[in-house]
């Protein structure tokens, strides 16, 4: 009887260790994945954050080009333009009329 109960306990004892060596895996893996998961949050964050200072800098050019853009355009800066260029307006117009099916070829 003596030796069913030695072989209970060792079989006892290495359950007991397979159980604990596993917990112990678990444990290890589950912090290295903890790990990696922080670090790839983090690394996106920054990311993410590098991203918004490029939009809050394209969204300033932005709003400045369009200043400058109306600027540009305004009503007194184009009749400045106008007349430094020395257009003249136009008075009278007059267009050339095309009669039915008439086409004029080039010869060689």
């Amino acid at each position: 009887m003596r030796k069913n109960s030695n072989s209970f306990k060792k079989i006892y004892l290495l359950r007991g260790r397979i159980f604990w060596s596993f917990v112990f895996l678990l444990i290890a893996s589950l912090s290295i994945f903890y790990v990696f998961q922080i670090n790839r949050e983090i690394s996106e964050r920054y990311s993410l954050e590098k991203y918004e200072k490029a939009l809050n800098e394209l969204s300033e050019q932005n709003r400045a080009l369009s200043i400058a853009f109306l600027e540009k355009s305004s009503l007194d800066n184009i009749e400045n333009l106008l007349a430094t260029l020395n257009f003249e307006e136009v008075k009278n117009t007059s267009y050339i009329q095309v009669l039915g099916n008439q086409v004029v070829v080039k010869e060689k």
